[in-house]
């Protein structure tokens, strides 16, 4: 951890407990108000885990990678970049939300180049393990 952050909290999603599937792993502790900890960080999630947590009325966890698409708005990161312009239109002489746009625009960017570089090094995979018995090339 890292003042309070997990140390890889930009490739990370918090999601309903509704959508967690097993699989999936926590970056973050799921901590009771009185501090027990219900489940560490790192823990890859299984049906029996994530039925104790819903059992313990836990409303949402924190994973890695980002599973589900922007629940809020259903867009995907490309299609949210694209809306920032509309989003901001209001303030273009103010200092602060020209600077906020900025930061929110260049975390989208680094989101969408880190996705594209997870995909490709997926395929990159996919094709080497394809190409020789035991997933390697010689």
């Amino acid at each position: 951890m890292n003042g309070g952050f997990p140390l890889n909290w930009d490739i990370m999603q918090r999601i309903p407990i509704k959508f967690a599937a097993a699989g999936m792993v926590l970056v973050k502790a799921v901590v009771k108000e009185d501090g027990m900890v219900l489940a560490g960080e790192g823990l890859e999630l299984s049906d029996a885990v994530i039925s104790r947590l819903r059992n313990a009325g836990v409303p949402s966890l924190a994973v890695k990678g980002r599973p589900l698409p922007n629940l809020a708005s259903g867009l995907s990161l490309s299609k949210a970049l694209e809306r920032l312009p509309h989003l901001f239109r209001k303030y273009p002489e103010d200092q602060l939300m020209r600077a906020t746009r900025g930061i929110v625009e260049d975390f989208m960017l680094r989101a969408i180049a880190r996705e594209e570089e997870e995909r490709r090094a997926e395929m990159s995979r996919q094709i080497t393990g394809a190409d020789a018995p035991g997933g390697r090339t010689s």
